[in-house]
């Protein structure tokens, strides 16, 4: 299945880089929670 889709992906000048989402990581969540800008004033 991933070959037919990397194929498909091939013919519509795509490449993997935007097909295969960024990992996420776990602390990204708790330092926007932290930083408010709008307490800058």
């Amino acid at each position: 299945v991933l070959a037919k889709f990397e194929q498909l992906a091939e013919k519509h000048s795509l490449g993997l880089a935007y097909l295969f989402p960024f990992p996420t990581y776990s602390h990204c969540g708790n330092v926007d929670q932290d930083h408010i800008i709008s307490k800058l004033q």
